[in-house]
């Protein structure tokens, strides 16, 4: 909350939403390119790659890197956006700028002339090699934890009968064991640090994109 009061009070309401239109910009070809590319390699592998469970880490760790490379010069801007600050006058009290500047188009050509300016094209992936360090092998454990959960979701959903599922046999693995268990852990919380902020913006934001990713297959007929 300290830091959202800071940066409302120096910045002002409105930057909040910083760079939310390349932030867009990004994640559009960014996500499509990503299940596109885990679809395709997933499919190249069947038959090569007997483990479901690999053939899902591979095909995902493919579409990382394919989707993060095509991506990235949009990232870079969102970035370069993002940490542009305009500090309020002292005493000015809480800007609330009905119509900010930096949700423009010509903020992001300012950005990206700025970086073609000092570092040429080759400045659009400055950063690259770092962030698929991180990207890859994330999003290679999040769709081989998607696929295997899913998968295994289906064949429970399979055998179970309706009066047991009725009664909430699914339900089996309760919110608060996995509290406990979460807790008996505690030491280790320093290495999460600020981990909260991270999950409010990432779980509901996966949660749509695979429901969306899911909706898209039946609507063409992919599934």
């Amino acid at each position: 909350m300290a830091a959202l009061r800071h940066v409302v009070t120096t910045e002002g309401l409105a930057s909040l939403w910083k760079g939310n239109l390349v932030t867009i910009m990004h994640r559009i070809p960014y996500s499509s390119t990503n299940f596109w590319a885990y679809e395709s390699t997933k499919r190249a592998l069947e038959g090569r790659v007997s483990n479901d469970a690999a053939r899902a880490w591979t095909a995902g760790a493919v579409s990382g890197l394919v989707a993060c490379t095509a991506a990235y010069p949009l990232d870079l801007l969102r970035t370069r956006i993002a940490a542009d600050t305009a500090p309020a006058a002292p005493g000015s009290g809480l800007r609330w700028m009905p119509a900010p500047r930096f949700l423009t188009r010509g903020r992001v050509r300012a950005a990206l002339s700025r970086i073609l300016a000092e570092h040429g094209v080759r400045g659009l992936y400055k950063g690259l090699g770092a962030t698929l360090v991180q990207v890859v092998p994330g999003l290679a454990f999040n769709f081989c934890f998607y696929d295997t959960f899913k998968r295994l979701a289906l064949q429970a959903q399979a055998r179970a009968e309706a009066a047991v599922y009725e009664r909430g046999a699914l339900g089996a693995m309760r919110y608060w064991d996995v509290v406990a268990a979460v807790r008996r852990e505690a030491g280790l919380a320093g290495f999460y640090r600020g981990i909260g902020p991270e999950y409010m913006k990432v779980l509901p934001g996966m949660a749509i994109a695979f429901t969306t990713y899911e909706a898209l297959k039946r609507f063409t007929g992919a599934v």
